[in-house]
């Protein structure tokens, strides 16, 4: 977790880590960049790393796994679908964190060994994020996705 300084006292920001996959960006690089940042400011979030599949040791994916332990991130942000399939993140990356998909406006988390999609952006009763499929009146009916 990392601490950033706030009027008056210390303010608790968790840590992002942002994947971009070079040919799903192509030329809009430093755009995908510059959304993962912004997201992450919204969400309450300090951007530690963005990391590209440039890997030539090794596979990416577990490559990323590494960074978002050792950076001790809670999230992983993505621009979109096309960087990150949810066969990946079902296989590998929802063990180590939360992953957040931009153009899809969702979360998928672990939550108690289930799986669950969450709208990004709505706020629940409890003031975070509140599951798809969530009633108005706060009872969770969550998009149950799978159990690990």
């Amino acid at each position: 977790m990392t601490i950033r300084p706030a009027i008056g006292h210390i303010q608790r920001c968790q840590t992002a880590v942002g994947y971009i996959l070079r040919a799903a960006s192509g030329d809009h690089r430093q755009h995908d960049e510059i959304e993962i940042h912004n997201a992450a400011g919204k969400l309450g979030y300090v951007v530690a790393a963005i990391v590209y599949d440039v890997s030539r040791r090794g596979d990416p994916l577990m490559q990323l796994k590494n960074i978002v332990w050792s950076e001790d991130a809670a999230a992983i942000i993505t621009p979109s679908s096309r960087h990150l399939t949810r066969r990946d993140v079902d296989e590998i990356l929802i063990s180590t964190s939360d992953v957040i998909y931009l153009d899809l406006a969702q979360r998928i988390k672990q939550e108690r060994g289930e799986v669950k999609v969450m709208d990004l952006w709505r706020q629940g009763p409890n003031g975070w994020n509140r599951a798809v499929n969530e009633a108005a009146d706060g009872q969770d009916g969550a998009e149950q996705v799978g159990r690990l």
